[in-house]
């Protein structure tokens, strides 16, 4: 026969943003270098519940509570310059530290996870006329 269940979700999160910049003329160029930071709390209570014989009751492998935690860090430099009186040339790195975990205590499952990435960048710029660029990246 037909089994009704209950459903339960609640979510409590928590975010935070770190951002900073800075820049410095360098001959014809711009040099420009910065940090940002992200910090991501999340707490989700879950709570699935089947009815037996008349009464709600939690079913174990679908209720719990995953605590994720996520830090990102990102520093970048670039510089941009230019070419003659038409032409700009910009090149840069960013590189990204990420590191996350989360937990499900009364499931006995988690993970832990952290990286690193690198991101080359590279374009360059021609003005057709005052107010008009075109970009090759």
């Amino acid at each position: 026969g037909a089994v009704l269940q209950s459903t339960a979700f609640t979510d409590k999160s928590n975010v935070n943003n770190a951002r900073m910049d800075y820049q410095q003329k360098i001959g014809k160029g711009l040099f420009q270098t910065g940090y940002k930071g992200i910090l991501r709390l999340f707490e989700d209570d879950f709570r699935q519940e089947d009815q037996i014989n008349g009464e709600f009751r939690a079913v174990g492998t679908r209720t719990g509570i995953l605590e994720f935690d996520e830090q990102i860090h990102a520093l970048y430099a670039q510089y941009k310059s230019g070419v003659g009186k038409k032409w700009d040339v910009e090149a840069g790195l960013r590189g990204e530290q990420t590191m996350n975990n989360g937990l499900v205590q009364s499931l006995a499952v988690g993970f832990d996870n952290q990286y690193f990435n690198l991101f080359p960048s590279f374009n360059v710029g021609y003005k057709i006329a005052e107010g008009q660029d075109i970009r090759f990246i």
